[in-house]
């Protein structure tokens, strides 16, 4: 008989403690399921208000306002690249005119060569000193002008490999300009058909009624929820009872098994009749949540919602396009201050090769001068400052074109050297519309997530689990007994039923043990009853 009684005790013990790990469990995920779905309609009402915001009139105007702003922005842009575009072209077909003129006038300058170099011959044979003078600083002067165009020839085929390395670059950011102008225009269309289709204020107010109802269901939930967290003390109590009768006395262990039998029976019944009021409340809230799943999901899948999420979209585009103009034009702008100063260098060199033309013309004069003064014998100093005269007046024609033209790259060029830069109201538009993009954006992708997720599925799973647990609950009760203990109440049992007493936290446990040992527990019966503070 005492084994029977300290096997049932260690029974009493094992499954008490089993229960209220188990309860303990179920009973957090469940409360945690419930404020979730508080959180989640008020995270739809959130997400509702703002694209209720901005479909509105004040809404739609800021959007429009920002698209605007950042298209002037992007207007100046292309207009800029545009500019350098045809800079470039200039630049290529005045290179390609530069380097036809200047094997034709390296012709010339060599012709020029040859007749100082026979002036110089004739000279030396008739002893001419005049002449001789004459000839040697022509040739030194067409030396300089031969070397200066070749440095020249040289300098422009440096700018036009330049140039070709960042004509296509130009014209392609010319080209992304114009692109993200069409997707400026894109937005303008869709915002002005979006007026007079604002989102209902009704959709806003369904949903916050709706996380209303859900509120009362929760409070209403948690209040008979309260139970978990009474019944898992009431089963540490009765574990403790089993351990104590286990471990106390043989003589305790009746008495210690019929309080234990009946305070876990107490326990669970009441557990049950909490989890019994609380499922309809699970059924209550499952119901709001899905009612307004299906509203957003209306909203979410309506021509306005798709309307909206276009105008997002566009404009994240057109605020990342923008921004990346930005930065092609300062990669850019390095290599395009080069190719200015390059073509800088060739005007340079072509002003020099004119100041010696101008020299050599001098020369002639000169030469010309003073074959007059030397009458007959002047002759032959005559006809070869004509031969040069004639031929530095080519040389001369050819010059002037060349600096003409290189002095037209120099300026063209000059274009390349300081790119506008980007003013505060410019980057103030571009972040204006990427947050407004972002804002819209994150609330419909936030509806569509929603919509698509099931959200009532915790809800469900939770109340499953309170139903799981509460049958296994009763499946895994003893016999009970109703009755009051039969057997005499020893001073051993007594002192044991004072110590169970004294650990008592709540009043149901103080009536259970009375209905037990009614005569050990007057005292207690008639103790003020304590309010219960549950928390999960």
């Amino acid at each position: 008989m005492t084994d029977d009684i300290t096997r049932s005790l260690a029974a009493l013990r094992t499954v008490s403690a089993q229960l209220a790990g188990e309860l303990e469990a179920v009973f957090l995920n469940a409360s945690t399921a419930l404020f979730a779905r508080l959180d989640d309609l008020g995270t739809m009402q959130t997400m509702l208000g703002r694209v209720s915001e901005a479909s509105g009139q004040e809404g739609l105007k800021r959007l429009d306002e920002a698209a605007r702003d950042v298209g002037a922005l992007l207007e100046k842009v292309e207009a800029q690249f545009g500019m350098l575009d045809e800079a470039a072209e200039m630049l290529l077909g005045n290179a390609a005119e530069i380097r036809a003129l200047i094997p034709a006038q390296v012709r010339r300058i060599r012709l020029a060569r040859m007749i100082a170099t026979n002036a110089l011959v004739v000279s030396r044979a008739m002893n001419e000193g005049s002449l001789a003078r004459f000839a040697t600083e022509a040739r030194t002067i067409l030396d300089r002008i031969d070397r200066a165009v070749a440095e020249l020839g040289e300098e422009l085929a440096q700018g036009d490999r330049q140039l070709a390395h960042l004509a296509p670059e130009i014209r392609g950011m010319k080209r992304t300009a114009q692109d993200i102008g069409d997707v400026r225009r894109e937005i303008s269309a869709l915002l002005g058909a979006l007026r007079g289709n604002s989102l209902p204020l009704r959709a806003v107010e369904q949903v916050g009624d709706a996380r209303q109802r859900l509120g009362s269901a929760l409070q209403s939930a948690v209040t008979h929820l309260q139970c978990g967290d009474a019944a898992r003390q009431r089963l540490e109590h009765v574990e403790a009872i089993a351990a104590r009768g286990e471990a106390g006395p043989a003589g305790v262990r009746p008495a210690a098994r019929a309080l234990a039998q009946r305070q876990l029976h107490a326990a669970i019944d009441d557990l049950g009749m909490g989890i019994e009021a609380a499922l309809p409340e699970f059924d209550r809230m499952g119901v709001q949540v899905e009612n307004a799943r299906v509203e957003l999901a209306g909203i979410a899948e309506a021509p306005l919602a798709r309307s909206l999420a276009g105008v997002a979209e566009r404009a994240r585009r057109l605020a990342t396009g923008a921004e990346q103009l930005a930065a092609q034009r300062d990669r850019i702008a390095p290599d395009m201050a080069a190719l200015s100063a390059l073509y800088a260098r060739s005007a340079a060199s072509a002003a020099e090769i004119s100041r010696l033309d101008e020299r050599i013309q001098l020369l002639g004069i000169n030469a010309t001068l003073v074959s007059g003064r030397l009458g007959p014998d002047g002759g032959a100093t005559l006809e070869v400052s004509e031969q040069l005269r004639d031929c530095t007046l080519e040389i001369a024609a050819g010059i002037a074109g060349i600096v003409r033209l290189a002095l037209l790259q120099e300026s063209s060029a000059a274009v390349f050297l300081s790119p506008d830069e980007q003013s505060g109201a410019d980057i103030s538009a571009v972040r204006a519309m990427e947050s407004l993009a972002a804002e819209l954006g994150a609330a419909l992708d936030g509806m569509t997530d929603m919509v698509r997720a099931d959200r009532d599925g915790p809800l469900r799973d939770s109340r499953a689990a309170l139903v799981r647990l509460l049958s296994e609950a009763r499946s895994a009760l003893p016999p009970n007994t109703n009755n009051a203990f039969q057997g005499e109440i020893s001073n051993e049992i007594a002192s044991f039923l004072d110590a169970v007493e004294a650990s008592y936290t709540m009043p149901a446990e103080r009536e259970v043990h009375a209905g037990v040992f009614p005569s050990s527990s007057a005292d207690f019966v008639s103790v003020a009853q304590e309010a219960e503070d549950i928390f999960f």
